[in-house]
């Protein structure tokens, strides 16, 4: 990041956890500069979104739009598929350590 500062990043989660507070573990997950909102339906998605854009905006934060997605059914996060039939493992991530080829080296 180009501010200068070192431990951008955790400063920067740790001021997103501060101003997101009220929202966290209700319908918000934050993890680095990413943040998941998660609702039930459209409607109640829509309001959640709302929400936490203006308290960004509150806050003189903006949004990345080329960076964002909105309104999905099913998004991979952290290695998960996250949808509204749960939470599971990405199979490609699965793929990946199941063809990962075997050390020949034995120290």
């Amino acid at each position: 990041m180009p501010f200068g500062l070192t431990n951008t990043c955790r400063t920067f989660m740790i001021l997103m956890n501060h101003i997101l507070c009220p929202f966290i573990g209700k319908f918000a997950l934050i993890y680095f500069d990413d943040i998941l909102i998660y609702s039930k339906g459209l409607d109640e998605h829509i309001d959640h979104l709302r929400q936490i854009l203006d308290m960004l905006r509150n806050e003189s934060l903006y949004v990345n739009l080329k960076k964002c997605d909105f309104c999905l059914e099913k998004i991979v996060f952290l290695g998960y598929d996250v949808s509204a039939k749960g939470i599971k493992i990405d199979e490609t991530k699965v793929k990946a350590a199941k063809e990962w080829p075997t050390s020949k080296m034995v120290s």
